[in-house]
């Protein structure tokens, strides 16, 4: 299975209840769908079926149980085998009710311990789309014995092992939601359409933050904008950084920047001054990601500057914000750069309207990541698109797009820059969404102060 596709159900799947469905009706309506496919299928025999369902320790698991309280209810004689016992709550829940249901057996399993008899079908309810690299005992020696077994196989989701050396031989596929592998009956489970490309608090919780236990280790970050007229968007930039990183380097261009810095320090402290070109060098160098163009001119030095420093770094993470998206050139972006456009910016930057479809193929045409800002963001890596709706009208004010790339470059200095800025434009939503609760009338200040509340909510989500 596509690795994008199986990292969206996962996260679609974490991301239920914030979205306002419930995990255990969505287990309820995935079994109940498999029980009805695997009767179909079985109904050409004119019998009732004698039936071996595989469990594994999470949701697909917990699947495979529903599925075998509603067989039995049918009819079918259902002999279930526990190779874990269920991880989370929806699933114990259901093999607490299975095991009130008389007419199923359920068995524990291991390498050692297979089933003796023969059944009329084999249902893999084993393990899903979460599975990395290839099956690990017991699951090799389980799914090696199922594929010797002559009766029907019926997978539940997507085959256990599917796309690895090893993996379960299946007669039919039920996949939940959406298919996952050619031919597979799908099961609707009453979400809407396109649900698992929308951003929500699971894609907050795969985020590294503050892993390291030494100064640097946990990010630096490196800011490269300002101006005598826009000297206010930088330092939203580094407000919005500085809790999620250990260092940040600011740098303006313009030519009396000790000026620009001085401005900025009576409101923040939370930055080194970099003053001359040299020592930008060195900064750039230290740092793990750069976010270059808030507040920042378009001239002909600039322009020069900005593309320098891709070309000199090829392997470092950008944010280009404003200015610097709009005179960088594609050729230095190397699949890592992120633009940060609103709608207008978008179609200034390429000649084109701001559609989801539009920003995809600049993505893919340029090799970079865009989020596009709008009242849902875009964001895309030129293969895979997702949408964020968090935010409220509140965030147009000035200075929130600066809060915003400030967050996603400062997220980007240990994470990667697709990841970091899905994640970003859900905090940065959610911060507003947080202020507005508050208060009617509010700033970009008042955003990027609200981000560590918007991380602790979507953490404990």
């Amino acid at each position: 299975m596509d690795e994008a596709l199986s990292r969206r159900m996962r996260l679609l799947d974490a991301n239920l209840p914030w979205f306002g469905y419930s995990v255990l009706d969505a287990m309820e309506k995935a079994g109940s769908g498999a029980a009805r496919e695997i009767d179909k299928s079985l109904q050409r025999r004119g019998r009732k079926a004698n039936i071996a369902i595989f469990t594994g320790p999470g949701n697909k698991g917990g699947d495979g149980l529903v599925a075998a309280r509603h067989l039995a209810e049918s009819g079918h004689e259902v002999h279930v085998f526990l190779a874990a016992e269920p991880k989370t709550m929806e699933a114990r829940l259901n093999l607490l009710r299975l095991k009130k249901n008389k007419n199923v057996k359920i068995e524990k399993i291991d390498a050692t311990h297979l089933p003796k008899q023969e059944f009329d079908a084999y249902v893999d309810a084993l393990l899903g789309t979460g599975l990395k690299g290839q099956l690990r005992p017991p699951y090799d020696a389980i799914v090696t014995w199922l594929n010797t077994q002559t009766g029907a196989k019926v997978a539940i989701d997507v085959p256990t092992g599917f796309g690895s050396t090893l993996f379960f031989h299946d007669d039919l596929t039920i996949s939940m939601h959406v298919s996952k592998k050619r031919g597979a009956k799908v099961v609707d489970l009453g979400l809407p359409k396109g649900l698992q490309h929308v951003v929500g608090p699971a894609h907050v919780k795969t985020l590294k933050l503050n892993q390291g236990q030494h100064k640097g280790q946990n990010g630096v970050l490196s800011i490269i904008g300002g101006s005598k007229k826009y000297h206010g968007a930088p330092l939203y930039a580094i407000e919005a950084a500085a809790p999620f990183v250990d260092l940040i380097y600011f740098h303006s261009p313009e030519k009396d920047n000790h000026w620009i810095a001085r401005q900025m320090k009576t409101k923040s402290k939370a930055f080194i001054t970099v003053e001359d070109k040299s020592e930008l060098q060195t900064a750039v160098a230290e740092s793990d990601a750069v976010l270059m163009g808030n507040g920042l001119e378009e001239n002909a030095a600039n322009k020069g500057l900005v593309n320098r420093l891709l070309r000199q770094f090829p392997n470092k993470a950008f944010v280009l914000d404003a200015g610097a998206m709009i005179m960088a050139d594609s050729k230095h972006f190397g699949g890592r750069v992120l633009l940060t456009p609103h709608a207008s910016e978008f179609k200034r930057r390429f000649g084109l309207a701001a559609t989801a479809e539009n920003v995809r193929k600049m993505a893919a045409k340029t090799n970079c990541i865009i989020l596009l800002k709008g009242v849902i963001d875009v964001i895309t890596d030129g293969k895979d698109v997702v949408r964020n709706v968090t935010g409220n009208p509140g965030m147009t004010r000035g200075g929130t797009g600066d809060v915003l790339a400030g967050l996603v470059a400062a997220l980007s200095t240990q994470n990667n820059l697709f990841q970091s800025a899905q994640a970003g434009a859900f905090l940065n939503g959610l911060a507003g969404d947080w202020v507005a609760k508050k208060r009617r009338a509010f700033t970009a200040d008042d955003v990027a102060k609200a981000l560590p509340d918007a991380l602790e909510t979507a953490w404990r989500a």
